[in-house]
């Protein structure tokens, strides 16, 4: 067996990720737990030894000594726009089925230079600003993973999760009021409603205090709280989250999606008048 090694991908959960140990093929194919003495592999490569070891309830998962010999690689650059390009190309209608399943249109989906890589539909977080910054590729899988261990969103190795989703439209000009949301694809489809929307690109948790500067000359912020199922101790991590933007903030109003519906999407698509809603709110 080769010797592992990988690079960061959760810093939140200690995961690390590198090649099959077995065939050095990939850079994703098996992934490490910082302080616990497991791994696996995700037997993607043809004739993989790691598909004969069951173990754990899960093949081609192995406990022992190995981790011992992990070795961390240093962080990948961050995707270049030329990635970005790459993956629009792959624009199909696979891609775009989803899409308007979610309500978002076409040439929607090209301004925000969404794009397709394997199974996963690529969404670039970019500032433009009179230049070209891609600070990361969010990548969610079309559909639901066909196994409970392929997470449905990832990111390109190198991005930066903290970085505000949409901000050439939050500096473009002073706003009476912006939205936002927790995730990336609500916050596209509230911009292709003319609704001034942003959103933490890696997710609601990474929220940065910091970045109330950036919001400035936003006289109502609208924070929205995804309606999460509560944890073990009755806390719902949406809500958690949202205080969490609102105090930093120091000003606007806390909300939940109309309806009772989990997110901005499912209200949507459950025939919720959001700019309506919207309006009723200012």
């Amino acid at each position: 067996m080769l010797p592992l090694e990988g690079k960061l991908v959760s810093r939140h959960k200690g995961e690390y990720a590198g090649p099959c140990p077995f065939k050095g093929i990939g850079d994703d194919r098996f992934h490490v737990w910082a302080g616990a003495s497991n791994w696996y592999c995700r037997k993607e490569c043809q004739d993989c030894p790691g598909q004969s070891c069951p173990a754990g309830g899960r093949r081609g998962w192995f406990k022992g000594a190995e981790i011992v010999t992990f070795r961390v690689l240093p962080p990948p650059e961050r995707p270049k726009m030329s990635r970005v390009w790459e993956y629009h190309r792959n624009l199909d209608g696979q891609v775009l089925g989803y899409l308007a399943s979610r309500g978002i249109r076409r040439d929607i989906a090209s301004r925000f230079l969404v794009g397709k890589h394997g199974h996963r539909l690529t969404i670039p977080c970019i500032v433009r600003n009179g230049h070209n910054v891609c600070y990361g590729i969010k990548k969610r899988w079309i559909g639901d993973p066909p196994e409970p261990w392929i997470d449905r969103y990832t990111m390109e190795p190198g991005s930066q999760g903290k970085a505000i989703f949409n901000y050439d439209r939050l500096a473009s000009q002073p706003w009476s009021y912006v939205v936002i949301v927790e995730g990336v694809l609500d916050c596209i489809l509230l911009d292709q409603m003319g609704i001034p929307a942003t959103a933490p690109f890696g997710g609601g948790g990474v929220w940065d205090p910091k970045w109330a500067r950036a919001y400035r000359r936003v006289r109502l912020p609208i924070v929205v709280a995804d309606w999460d199922k509560p944890n073990g101790q009755g806390k719902r991590a949406g809500t958690v989250d949202a205080i969490r933007k609102l105090q930093s903030l120091g000003r606007g109003i806390l909300v939940f999606p109309p309806g009772g519906h989990k997110d901005i999407g499912e209200a949507y698509l459950a025939g919720e008048n959001i700019r309506g809603w919207i309006a009723s709110l200012l």
